[in-house]
């Protein structure tokens, strides 16, 4: 079974970097993401936000509020006990060269 995800989506809140205590980097984050796609022969507007999350060396990516990026990671639940999902970071491109 598969959980990979490639999507593009503009910062819109970027937590402080903060460290688990095995000194660990983490950093979280939510974008938002606007796309057409076809389902069924039809288009669908989609328009949504989404929680992520970077562990280890992407951490030190220096990342700006409203800027476009193209992340790339697997979904996961938000904890142990939770159905919510977050998207877990693995790769990050800057899609304005900046």
């Amino acid at each position: 079974m598969s959980n990979q995800v490639r999507i593009r989506g503009q910062i819109t809140q970027l937590a402080e970097l903060r460290y688990t205590p095995a000194g660990v980097p983490i950093r979280e984050l939510e974008f938002t993401h606007q796309s057409t796609v076809t389902e069924g022969d039809y288009p669908k507007q989609l328009h949504f936000t989404m929680r992520a999350k970077i562990v280890g060396e992407h951490t030190e990516v220096d990342l700006q509020i409203g800027q476009e990026y193209e992340f790339v990671g697997f979904l996961a639940p938000m904890s142990a006990k939770s159905s919510q999902i977050r998207l877990h970071i693995q790769a990050i491109f800057n899609l304005h060269g900046s």
